[in-house]
């Protein structure tokens, strides 16, 4: 993250399409956002997209959960199978 971190784009999309994520992976995930979030408030413009199905409404609680620790804005796609 830190060599990330020094050469940062001026644009940072990020996309998550995830079909399960389990406690551990959570709290990485939420790591990575708050760390990638912080790197992009001064130099770039950051976008993240949360992928879930249709059906799922567990994916899709999770990202607004994720959404609303890391208090960023995502956009979320429903995608079909």
């Amino acid at each position: 993250m830190e060599r990330f971190k020094a050469n940062l784009p001026s644009t940072i999309n990020l996309t998550f399409d995830v079909d399960y994520l389990n406690t551990a992976s959570s709290v990485y995930v939420l790591r990575f956002l708050r760390k990638l979030i912080d790197y992009s408030n001064s130099k770039s413009s950051l976008k993240i997209i949360w992928k879930y199905l249709k059906d799922d409404d567990d994916m899709l609680d999770e990202g607004d959960k994720f959404q609303s620790l890391s208090k960023y804005k995502f956009e979320f796609l429903e995608k079909n199978i």
